[in-house]
């Protein structure tokens, strides 16, 4: 099993970076530290808050390009063109070929990511070499490395999602539809929670309302990630325990939604 895995994973690989869609997020991924550095320009005053700002919209842009887009594109086609019966042959399983295809997109994923934070670290190196602090802010090659870091892992938790739902969805519209809906309620919901609020000014017959929508978001996996975005631009430290349970969250979204994408995939007539 394990072999089939990893010979899904080298081709899920292939078949990624060879595509001219993947090709273009590379590109991207070189230019995009020089976008953030033209925002940063615009500012008199803590452009490397800026800077880490804009490296951070890239990473959001090029993950969220590369799983709703590619990863749905790659599974839908797979099983819509049958391309899955491919996979899906003794001694192969179903479960070796979603195992592989998910570690391969991740794979794929990482290096878009890495390509960021070492162009990111390299631009920023070249900005701030020379620059006072209160022109840098919390910039420092550790924090915006760890930022993009915590900021592109949890995309981890959409990836094992859109699984989840090709496992179930009868073709691209549904998948990029609840793909969709899941990500901008994870997105949300936070901005929505701080304006009913009542401890911060929202109005009290809400109340209802709002620990309804507190415990859905307990529920999803926090995509937002704006107390890690906003302590590292501002160069505050995050402890290792609050690092360590963000890591675990997505590891286990992600685990329970492979698991769940498993099981029905299993049960579906192919």
């Amino acid at each position: 099993m394990l072999k089939i895995i990893s010979n899904t994973i080298a081709l899920t690989f292939l078949e990624v970076v060879q595509s001219r869609v993947y090709q273009v997020l590379l590109v991207m991924a070189l230019l995009s530290p020089l976008f953030a550095y033209f925002l940063s320009s615009l500012f008199l005053v803590e452009i490397g808050k800026v800077y880490m700002d804009g490296v951070l919209a890239a990473v959001h842009f090029l993950s969220v390009i590369f799983t709703l887009f590619i990863v749905s594109s790659i599974l839908v086609r797979d099983i819509s063109h049958k391309v899955c019966y491919l996979f899906v042959v003794q001694p192969a399983t179903r479960e070796s070929y979603l195992m592989g295809r998910f570690f391969g997109f991740l794979v794929t994923l990482l290096i878009l990511i890495t390509v960021v934070g070492l162009v990111s670290i390299g631009v920023g190196f070249l900005i701030f070499l020379n620059e006072m602090q209160l022109y840098v802010a919390g910039y420092t090659w550790s924090n915006i490395s760890l930022l993009i870091f915590l900021h592109s892992f949890q995309y981890v938790s959409l990836l094992g999602f859109i699984f989840f739902i090709v496992s179930w969805a009868t073709g691209l519209a549904e998948v990029m539809f609840f793909s969709m809906l899941g990500l901008t309620i994870s997105w949300a919901l936070p901005q929505v929670l701080v304006l009913l609020n009542p401890e911060f000014g929202g109005e009290q017959k809400n109340a209802v309302l709002f620990e309804f929508l507190r415990t859905v978001y307990q529920i999803l996996p926090h995509l937002n990630g704006s107390d890690i975005s906003l302590a590292l631009t501002h160069g505050a430290s995050l402890s290792f325990s609050a690092i360590s349970l963000y890591i675990l969250e997505h590891l286990g979204y992600a685990g329970v939604f492979l698991g769940l994408a498993v099981w029905v995939f299993n049960r579906r007539d192919l």
